[in-house]
């Protein structure tokens, strides 16, 4: 049984047992985001010790794990949700930095703690983050698949800021791949989507997106 099997099984399967422990022995989940939150700090300025303040969250919910009987529902569902976030702000971190394999590792962590949640939203997003994570590496078609995953999850709640920023991630691919039109139509549904939204500034990236195709194809119009 893999180390994820065994989390999920320690959270939502297996039978309780009286343990005579105090309740301090429990994860502390305003502990688990004050270190999220300190991570959130240096994600842009000091990438490394981000992860680290990210890790220091990891380790406080592994540090309740003896004593999940212990625990109500709510708060195995807050740990694992937080659990599967932490390793999706790791994964964006060690993309940016180009560390593609140890980011896709890192969200499809998150997407099998969030399978046993049924938090459809959030695997919207990490289906999102494992494409990004594929694009990468280079490997185009997994990105596609995991793009449209998360696409058809945000069309179904209307999520008009995802859709649009799922467009825009299905256009880098075509991009990628030299497949201009097919990226420009792509960038268009972007920019057309965010003109729905009420921040007019939104459309920035799009429209940069569009004019960096336009170059390239020679259309100066």
């Amino acid at each position: 049984m893999n180390y994820f099997k065994i989390l999920i099984s320690i959270f939502f399967i297996l039978p309780s047992v009286a343990i005579s422990q105090t309740q301090s022995h429990l994860p502390d989940t305003q502990k688990i985001i004050s270190f999220l939150d300190s991570g959130d700090v240096y994600e842009f300025s000091a990438p490394e010790k981000a992860v680290d303040w990210y890790m220091k969250a990891i380790g406080e919910i592994h540090r309740g794990l003896p004593y999940h009987n212990e625990m109500d529902p709510a708060l195995k569902l807050r740990v694992v949700e937080l659990f599967a976030t932490a390793h999706r702000y790791i994964g964006i971190i060690y993309r940016r930095l180009g560390r593609c394999s140890e980011a896709l590792k890192h969200h499809q962590q998150s997407l099998r703690l969030l399978e046993a949640t049924g938090n459809n939203s959030k695997k919207s997003l990490t289906w999102s983050n494992i494409g990004l994570s594929y694009l990468c590496l280079g490997n185009y078609e997994q990105s596609l698949e995991y793009f449209y995953r998360s696409l058809r999850q945000a069309e179904m709640t209307s999520d008009s800021v995802v859709i649009a920023r799922i467009y825009t991630n299905i256009g880098q691919v075509h991009e990628a791949q030299n497949e201009l039109q097919k990226a420009m139509d792509y960038y268009k549904l972007a920019y057309d989507t965010k003109l729905q939204l009420s921040d007019s500034a939104e459309t920035d990236v799009p429209l940069i997106n569009l004019g960096n195709i336009a170059f390239r194809m020679g259309d100066f119009d």
